[in-house]
């Protein structure tokens, strides 16, 4: 919650292309390192993050891209594997931080002026693609093997990365 209104600054006073990109270059750094760290170190069992004082900055910085980005999931699953969960723990703290997050970002977005007729409408839009997406994921949950679910996350950060660095008119 304390980096919602640090995103919504950032949102209105930072350049959006440096952020962008500096996003997308961590994406790309962060899940190659972790795809590489899962070859060389496949006896690691051990969280990396003992101490659970590293929720503050990656709940900060979740709260702080979720308003700004809408990327609060990317800090969350950063924790997450570094803390080492399980598939089942990541699912139910992704989906309880979602709701959660999204309720609140929502919120400060309608608060921060930033709702218009067309961003209604691109929502509106959208949601055949939410249902869809949700219909999927309930279908596929019992169907990815624990072993390789952290690898297919890790291809999914990558893939989010290159896509920021796209150049978007």
């Amino acid at each position: 919650m304390i980096g919602i209104p640090a995103g919504l600054a950032l949102l209105h006073y930072a350049p959006s292309m440096i952020i962008t990109s500096a996003l997308g270059v961590f994406l790309i750094a962060y899940g190659g390192y972790s795809l590489l760290k899962q070859r060389l170190f496949q006896t690691v069992d051990e969280p990396l993050l003992n101490s659970k004082g590293w929720v503050w900055p990656f709940g900060f910085a979740s709260g702080a891209l979720g308003s700004a980005y809408n990327f609060n999931g990317v800090p969350v699953v950063v924790y997450g594997t570094l803390r080492r969960w399980n598939p089942n723990r990541f699912r139910g703290t992704l989906q309880a931080h979602f709701l959660i997050s999204g309720i609140l970002v929502v919120t400060g977005h309608a608060l921060g002026g930033l709702w218009t007729a067309d961003s209604l409408i691109l929502y509106a839009y959208s949601i055949p693609a939410i249902l869809l997406a949700t219909g999927l994921g309930m279908f596929m949950n019992k169907r990815i093997p624990a072993k390789k679910f952290e690898s297919y996350l890790f291809f999914i950060i990558i893939s989010l990365g290159v896509l920021l660095l796209i150049p978007h008119d």
